[in-house]
């Protein structure tokens, strides 16, 4: 993303920022052109490693008239090109929630979705120990703040395992994707 920054410095931020008691939600942005099964698996492991409040993860997006978007198309790794109606969602998808674009390793939309909500569930659960052991600051700055997480998060997440519990991974994060889309189609 052309940001200068790297392991040791994103460290020393989440451990001050840890150390500091201010609250800690550092952003992904998954799916990019170098992007490997690997790489993407291995920056969500990385994070489990720390008392991390939460997680951002947003796909790249070709948004029209930016660079980004004119380089992606030129080397032919957008899949979902916008447009008011397509078989992946058009613009209505564009919102940082869904993949639009292959990498050059030849990981597809779907399965990047699908690596990544594996991956989430995985952080989901490291998290989880880490509220049960207080050691998230987000529950510290403000502990009705877990009441809110068990209503709107634990709690359907848990009814949607429940109910998904005789898939496999990926079944899930299929099931997953086709809930995220349902609830986003809208006309434009």
């Amino acid at each position: 993303m052309r940001k200068k920054s790297d392991e040791k410095l994103a460290e020393r931020a989440i451990e001050s920022l840890y150390e500091a008691g201010i609250t800690n939600l550092p952003g992904l942005v998954l799916g990019n052109p170098d992007d490997t099964e690997e790489t993407i698996r291995g920056n969500m492991q990385w994070l489990r490693q720390f008392p991390i409040d939460g997680i951002l993860p947003q796909f790249i997006t070709p948004y029209p008239g930016t660079e980004d978007r004119k380089k992606l198309l030129v080397e032919g790794l957008v899949i979902n090109p916008g447009g008011m109606h397509n078989e992946y969602g058009g613009w209505s998808t564009y919102n940082g929630e869904f993949a639009h674009c292959r990498t050059r390793s030849g990981l597809m939309p779907a399965q990047i979705e699908t690596i990544v909500y594996e991956e989430i569930q995985e952080f989901l659960k490291a998290r989880t120990k880490n509220i049960l052991k207080g050691h998230l600051n987000i529950l510290r700055n403000n502990p009705f703040h877990l009441f809110k997480v068990a209503l709107h998060e634990t709690i359907p997440v848990l009814s949607r395992s429940w109910e998904r519990r005789s898939m496999n991974t990926s079944q899930q994060a299929a099931s997953e994707i086709r809930r995220k889309r349902a609830m986003n189609i809208f006309d434009i």
